[in-house]
């Protein structure tokens, strides 16, 4: 979705053809600026939606996972910030996989490796189902 959203800002990243600016303005090698006009009054609502989805996603992550008041902890339930892990991982490697050309795909596949490995130790160590104690 984030992906589809940022079509406008595609042509500072890609050499695909006919850019987002080509198709608006209709000329064929219309240069790549999707913050002049008529271009930006596409990409400033888009950029907007992604943060918006991208924010949602967040909350929804922590915020839908069970949580009771009434315990003394009530922010034990800890599920819902490996989520929010999960989701920033996911997000940031579609950021960098939108970025790839610009960066060495080595680069971009030690960053996503790493966040999974940072994912992972925090399913293990946050997660009491993984506690020999109290299985």
């Amino acid at each position: 979705i984030i992906k589809w959203l940022l079509i406008p800002t595609d042509c500072l990243v890609s050499m695909e053809r006919p850019t987002f600016s080509e198709e608006i303005t209709g000329g064929e090698g219309a240069e790549c600026d999707p913050f002049r006009l008529p271009s930006v009054l596409a990409t400033v609502p888009m950029v907007l939606i992604a943060l918006s989805y991208i924010l949602f996603a967040l909350v929804t992550s922590y915020l839908c996972f069970e949580c009771n008041p009434l315990s003394r902890q009530p922010r034990a339930s800890s599920t819902g910030r490996v989520e929010v892990l999960f989701l920033l991982v996911k997000v940031s490697g579609t950021v960098l996989i939108y970025f790839a050309d610009l960066v060495t795909p080595v680069a971009v596949t030690a960053v996503i490796f790493l966040g999974s490995l940072y994912v992972f130790r925090a399913h293990l160590a946050r997660l009491p189902w993984h506690d020999h104690q109290i299985n």
